[in-house]
């Protein structure tokens, strides 16, 4: 798969979390599997306006070439998708949320991170 590809994937995958966090946060408490109330509300949004511009992010530096600020940006996805990747585990493994509520999550975490951290080393930058 192209860098560009994976990035428009990557893109992808975050308009739909953060667009459903931020546009529906009863739904994506239900995805989740917890109960939804105003304050699952206000997190979930909040969520879903970090995660929103990640999406817009990826989107507008696929094309891009190799570079050491690509990089970076690459470096910052594997960043965020192994801490919600810990994180989500960790809720997972307490019984905070069943597995089937995190599983999906797990998998966008996995998917990212390491891809960006493919990309990352077979980028070649001066």
């Amino acid at each position: 798969m192209s860098r560009s590809l994976f990035l428009t994937i990557v893109a992808i995958i975050a308009l739909l979390f953060g667009g459903m966090m931020f546009l529906s946060p009863s739904t994506a408490a239900s995805a989740f599997k917890m109960t939804g109330n105003n304050e699952t509300a206000i997190l979930f949004r909040v969520l879903g306006a970090t995660v929103l511009p990640l999406a817009l992010l990826n989107f507008l530096v696929r094309n891009h070439p190799a570079s050491a600020t690509l990089k970076a940006i690459l470096w910052t996805n594997v960043a965020i998708h192994v801490l919600s990747l810990g994180v989500d585990s960790w809720i997972a493994a307490t019984g905070q949320l069943p597995i089937a509520g995190v599983a999906p999550g797990i998998a966008a975490h996995i998917f990212i991170a390491l891809g960006s951290f493919i990309y990352i080393q077979r980028m070649e930058t001066t």
